[in-house]
């Protein structure tokens, strides 16, 4: 399932394990959840888009920063490393 594989994938690449992963797993599966909702044309409040929005920037700034202190773009490999190594 794609929302379980970039959810997995993000908290594996920012967090270390433990409740910090499975907690950043919930907010991406959530924050996932939410883009699927509004792209299928689903109705949404105001507030619920503007914090997906603020919320998606917060990750998406997260992962730049990851890669960029890493200086490389993870490639599956990698992915699968963090997530399961």
């Amino acid at each position: 399932e794609l929302s379980f594989r970039i959810a997995a994938y993000c908290a594996s690449l920012l967090e270390p394990r433990g409740d910090g992963r499975k907690a950043r797993y919930k907010a991406v599966k959530k924050l996932y959840g939410l883009r699927s909702k509004a792209v299928h044309g689903a109705r949404l409040k105001p507030e619920q888009i503007r914090t997906a929005v603020d919320d998606s920037f917060a990750l998406l700034s997260a992962l730049l920063v990851r890669i960029a202190e890493a200086r490389a773009v993870p490639n599956l490999t990698a992915l699968d490393s963090a997530l399961f190594e």
